[in-house]
Formats: C-alpha cells, structure tokens, sequence
C-alpha cells in the first residue's frame, strides 16, 4: 500500500478496500497495533505495518481515516519508547523491516504531534550523525536485493540522512535538542 500510495493508486477500489481490512480485520496487538504473522502464527507487534499505513495515508492526503492514522501513530510512537535511548540502528530501505530514521521521518511528515516519549529516539537519532552532518548505515544492505554496488555498513547514506533530517528538523525544538551546525555537540 505504501508504495501504490507513493505511484498515485491512492482512489483505486483495491488500495480502498486492503486499507478498510488493515482497519477492521487485521491481526490486532493488545496495545492496538497490527500483530505480525510467522509461520502462519501470530507473534508480537509490527514494528513495519503502522510506519507503512502512516506513509500512505500521508502519501494520499486522506482526511476520512483519521482513527487509522492515529492507530499507526501510536504504534510508531510505541516502537520508539520501546527502543528507548539506546544507539539507532539505521538501514537500508526495504519492504521488510523500518528504522528509527523513518518512523520518525514518516511521523514528522504526518504532522504527527510531540510527544515525550519521542524524546529519547531523536536524541539517539541526533547523536547518529558524523562531523560532516550525515548519517551512517549500522544495518547492510540485504543480499536479496538486486542491486550493483553494496554499500557498506559505517557508509553515510543520502537516504537515511533525508529521513533523519526530516525527522530531527521537524521536532528539534519541541524537543529541546541541541544545535548541531556548526559543529555538533559534545
């Protein structure tokens, strides 16, 4: 859905109807999130599901599914306080897993409002970046996806670097987060 959202399919009957099922039908966690499935059987949280459903709701502008988005927002927002203030894990883009980067990211973008418990990811995700203003991949590029030359982890990536600064810059001052340029902090 995130990517049909992101090609324009956002009116199709299909695209309508699996975003009525992940509202209505899906799996659900305890604590309101989509459940992942292994195996053919439940297991815990998804931590990619709401971060996808958030994007293409953003992608399409939808103002008729606002309890979907603020499903997907807390979830996000859930993820992150469980990730707590540890060092972020940041990767490769892929259809299969997010990272700190783009769930805040994907929050900034919705509008999505402060909140404390965002705190600790974005100090993290702040103190992630090098001297030079980028961010580094801690995760490798998957071996299943076709691509030419593989970056390597510890290579500064333009991707990751967007979401992170999308991210940072939309909630830096609600966050009370240092300034980072000229120089980041010690």
């Amino acid at each position: 859905l995130q990517a049909l959202a992101r090609l324009g399919w956002c009116r199709h009957s299909k695209f309508q109807e699996a975003l009525a099922w992940l509202d209505e039908a899906a799996p659900r966690s305890d604590r309101g999130g989509w459940l992942s499935v292994g195996g053919g059987e439940e297991t815990s949280e998804c931590e990619t599901t709401p971060v996808a459903v958030l994007d293409a709701l953003t992608a399409c502008g939808f103002s008729n599914r606002a309890a979907l988005k603020e499903r997907a927002a807390g979830a996000v927002r859930r993820m992150l306080a469980s990730a707590g203030s540890s060092e972020v894990q940041l990767g490769f883009p892929n259809f299969d897993r997010t990272d700190t980067a783009e769930a805040l990211a994907t929050l900034a973008r919705a509008n999505v409002a402060f909140t404390a418990e965002m705190r600790p990811a974005l100090s993290a995700l702040q103190q992630a970046q090098d001297d030079r203003a980028r961010w580094a991949r801690s995760i490798g590029v998957p071996e299943s996806l076709p691509i030419g030359r593989r970056p390597q982890v510890g290579e500064p990536s333009r991707w990751i670097t967007l979401n992170a600064t999308v991210a940072v810059l939309h909630y830096a001052v609600e966050a009370q987060l240092p300034r980072m340029f000229p120089a980041k902090p010690t």
